[in-house]
């Protein structure tokens, strides 16, 4: 499992260094997981997961959509939606024209995702976009629930609602107050969404994240 520099702190990153592999095992893994809101009469609880220490790879710039046709992988139309890459068991996020986060569909088995960072890196070419950073400079969290929408809008301005928002698509706007990226991934089965912000923010966002669910 490839992970971030120890130094690389989020709410639940200590934990980590506790885990005796450095990271949990599973998307299950209690060690990554904290309620916002507590399970209710008729309503689940909704929860947030810190994803921040699994690996991701963003390329954006000139050359970057070229290179990523010529590894036969298409391109989500349009913009602001995910595509899933089920040959190399990826899924890529298309932030911009030339603006790309590409995530593993299996957060326990990162092998394709390094498989094609090693692929961009070794290649010689002039124009192959440059590598975004996307592993040191956004947090990553996980928010999921039956009624994660109607807990979001008390902070985000768009209406994440499942009949408006369908699944893979992207947002980008703003989450307690700070710019974040969203993805509905339904990555635990029920309705969620992949939070992509900056990383030097995390205790705050998970700080307002229990605010909201404390109000």
């Amino acid at each position: 499992m490839a992970v971030l520099a120890a130094g690389r702190r989020t709410p639940l990153g200590d934990l980590y260094a506790e885990h005796p592999d450095g990271v949990p095992s599973s998307i299950d893994a209690t060690l990554v997981r904290t309620t916002v809101v507590p399970e209710r009469s008729g309503e689940g609880p909704i929860e947030v997961l810190d994803l921040t220490r699994y690996a991701r790879f963003g390329i954006k710039g000139k050359g970057a959509s070229d290179w990523l046709r010529s590894k036969a992988i298409p391109l989500p139309e349009p913009v602001n939606t995910l595509a899933p890459v089920a040959s190399r068991k990826l899924d890529l996020v298309r932030l911009g024209a030339e603006d790309y986060l590409v995530l593993p569909q299996s957060l326990g088995e990162p092998a394709s995702l390094a498989a094609l960072r090693s692929e961009w890196e070794s290649d010689g070419r002039e124009r192959k976009g440059f590598n975004s950073w996307r592993e040191e400079v956004w947090a990553w969290f996980h928010i999921h629930g039956a009624n994660v929408a109607d807990f979001l809008a008390k902070t985000c301005p768009v209406d994440l609602n499942a009949d408006r928002l369908p699944l893979r698509s992207v947002v980008q706007t703003r989450v307690a107050q700070m710019d974040c990226i969203l993805v509905r991934t339904d990555r635990t089965n029920d309705h969620g969404f992949d939070l992509f912000f900056d990383v030097a923010s995390a205790n705050f966002m998970m700080s307002s994240l229990k605010e909201l669910g404390a109000a």
